[in-house]
């Protein structure tokens, strides 16, 4: 992440990447690293590349779950506090959720498809 940050404020004036400046690139990137494991760039192809694929990001390996195609982000969450090294609040005694932690279980999900 911090290469990402770098590279980020260096093409934007020194101005720092939002959370959706970094999912953003990981997506391209991601459909790019399921191009070049396809081989191809026929969207079914990519898409079966994709399932169960662990791939490089700014915010480590991740994977995407073959059964749904859900990625294992980590969920971090804590306190915002304000550092005068930075023009924005960050986070402090903070706790890194798996996403295997987070998201419902193949089993919950074919429950809940089955609700009307």
């Amino acid at each position: 992440m911090k290469t990402f940050v770098e590279k980020y404020r260096k093409s934007f004036g020194g101005e720092y990447p939002t959370v959706y400046s970094t999912i953003g690139y990981e997506a391209v990137y991601c459909v790019k690293q399921g191009m070049e494991k396809a081989k191809s760039t026929n969207k079914e192809k990519v898409i079966n590349a994709l399932e169960g694929m662990e791939y490089t990001s700014p915010r480590g390996k991740l994977y995407f779950r073959t059964y749904d195609h859900q990625v294992n982000g980590t969920v971090h969450v804590g306190f915002t506090t304000k550092k005068p090294e930075y023009p924005f609040y960050v986070l402090k005694d903070i706790l890194a959720v798996p996403g295997e932690q987070t998201w419902l279980s193949v089993e919950e999900i074919k429950k809940l498809r089955t609700q009307k």
